[in-house]
């Protein structure tokens, strides 16, 4: 029978910390209407403290690995400089190496069109040069053939 009471008390305990069930409502009601007696009983700042040592007292009965959870908090606060990286920064690592990459992809683009330009530029003028001689001769032709045209 003990049995069936422990595994009662288990059942109702998932429910009481899963929330979004009835049971958690109720509880989180209780643990409100007791800090509001507390905040207009005793204050705002002793209750601050209550709550901060019961934290703390939380944190000894409930953590085994005390000393990682406090290198993780402090690691999150202020990384160290020379740590092992995990995944994360190595995703972190390879997406910058592949923008620089990127970057170098296109500022070599911008060379080959610039390159590009500067060969089409070449082209056109010289087309220009060669419709320019082009329309000397034509000129002269006409000239010649005024001339002829005059003489008769």
């Amino acid at each position: 029978m003990s049995e069936n009471k422990q595994s009662k008390f288990e059942t109702m305990m998932q429910k009481v910390f899963k929330i979004g069930t009835p049971e958690c409502a109720i509880f989180c009601c209780v643990i409100a209407l007791i800090m509001a007696i507390l905040f207009l009983s005793i204050g705002f700042w002793k209750t601050l403290l209550i709550v901060a040592l019961l934290v703390v007292a939380l944190f000894i009965g409930g953590v085994s690995d005390k000393k990682g959870t406090f290198k993780k908090a402090a690691d999150k606060v202020a990384p160290v400089k020379d740590k092992v990286y995990k995944m994360k920064d190595a995703k972190v690592s390879k997406a910058i190496k592949e923008a620089k990459e990127a970057e170098e992809k296109a500022e070599d683009a911008v060379e080959e069109a610039k390159e590009e330009i500067a060969e089409t530029k070449e082209e056109i003028e010289e087309t220009v040069e060669e419709v320019k001689e082009e329309i000397a001769e034509t000129v002269e032709e006409i000239k010649e053939a005024v001339e002829e045209a005059t003489e008769e």
